[in-house]
């Protein structure tokens, strides 16, 4: 029995002496941010410590039930606190840090600083106070005497918690009335919407967020001569459509982002007013080439529609008006057909495929129509 004992005594002992040696002298690594020096914590490190802490701590919990624990239960305790608080401190610094980080971008220049200047002074005693603590951590980077043993960290952090909690609960606010004012941007993430909003003074920042706020919009072309003005949008496929009207980027990002958008919807209405009345007149090879695909289609659709319903009212005096309508939708379709086999760039070839799929589905609903007249 007393050999028994002294067997697993001595093997808390060596456990206890390796979880010592493991963390006593550990260290704390730190990366440099900018050029303004070492102010955050390594994130590789932080990731591989937090998982031997917890290991440590799994075993010293382990350890505190062993009943052969007598003659080191005081200093088995005493490391499962500091482990514990170690822990807790590292999980606090990297929300924090996460935090700083994330608000760092916003309140430390660009244009929500302005709009936002009580937070901005707010974040500027913040941004004082976590470098002051950060250089001095890395002055001095022992993992349990900067966590544990040296309270500084361990009652700045909650403090600087705190005060960043606030600095995002008025960002978050302000986001939400911009949102409101521009509702498009409730598509857009807050990192993206704070970029946005935060370059909206240079229109052509804006460029790689327009995907985002507006479907399958993905660049506007500014006037080479005029700075800040719009003559055209374009889509992720490359299909350019010019503005109906020149639009000038005036004001807040939000106010000129609503001008577009009236802009944009302004161009489309007139471009299918021109092809409605065109559809009917105009060869369809032209028709195709002179509007922007999703206005082709548009057209097509219109004419079937009108031709379909013509012919169902015309069947009453004329019998086979709806099979004249459907002899004429075979024909537009074959017409397509036609245009498809020949030489075409990618974007005309897809617009006629797409056309095409289209006219199928028409003429097969046409086709429905005459059988069940």
């Amino acid at each position: 029995e007393m050999c028994s004992s002294a067997v697993k005594e001595s093997e808390i002992e060596y456990k206890l002496e390796k979880i010592k040696g493991d963390w006593t002298y550990c260290t704390v690594s730190f990366a440099n941010y900018k050029t303004k020096g070492k102010l955050l914590l390594d994130a590789k490190q932080m990731v591989t410590m937090q998982g031997d802490l917890e290991d440590s701590q799994m075993t010293l919990a382990s350890l505190l039930t062993n009943r052969y624990n007598h003659s080191f239960k005081k200093e088995l305790s005493e490391w499962y606190k500091r482990l514990s608080t170690v822990s807790e401190v590292l999980e606090l610094w990297l929300t924090v840090q996460a935090m700083w980080h994330y608000l760092e971008v916003v309140f430390t220049g660009g244009d929500i600083a302005k709009q936002l200047p009580q937070e901005t002074k707010r974040f500027a005693q913040i941004n004082k106070a976590w470098s002051k603590m950060m250089h001095a951590s890395a002055e001095s980077p022992n993992l349990i005497r900067t966590c544990y043993s040296d309270a500084s960290v361990q009652q700045t952090l909650p403090h600087l918690n705190q005060q960043l909690e606030l600095c995002q609960k008025s960002l978050s606010g302000y986001l939400e009335m911009k949102r409101n004012l521009f509702p498009r941007f409730f598509f857009v993430s807050d990192p993206s919407i704070l970029e946005i909003l935060g370059q909206g003074s240079d229109p052509k920042t804006i460029q790689p967020h327009l995907g985002s706020v507006f479907d399958n919009v993905t660049r506007v072309t500014f006037h080479r001569i005029t700075p800040g003005v719009i003559i055209a949008m374009s889509s992720a496929e490359g299909e350019e459509v010019p503005l109906k009207e020149q639009m000038v980027c005036e004001g807040n990002v939000e106010d000129w982002l609503a001008m577009l958008e009236r802009a944009m919807i302004a161009t489309l209405r007139s471009l299918m007013r021109e092809a409605s009345r065109a559809v009917r007149t105009t060869e369809l090879q032209e028709f195709i080439n002179r509007f922007p695909a999703q206005v082709a289609f548009f057209g097509l659709q219109l004419q079937w529609c009108q031709e379909m319903e013509g012919a169902m009212h015309a069947s009453r005096t004329d019998k086979n008006s709806v099979k004249k309508a459907d002899m004429r939708v075979a024909a537009t379709l074959r017409e397509l057909v036609v245009l498809s086999t020949r030489e075409l760039p990618p974007m005309s070839r897809t617009t006629l495929e797409t056309l095409i799929t289209q006219q199928v589905h028409q003429k097969d609903v046409s086709q429905e129509l005459l059988l069940s007249k």
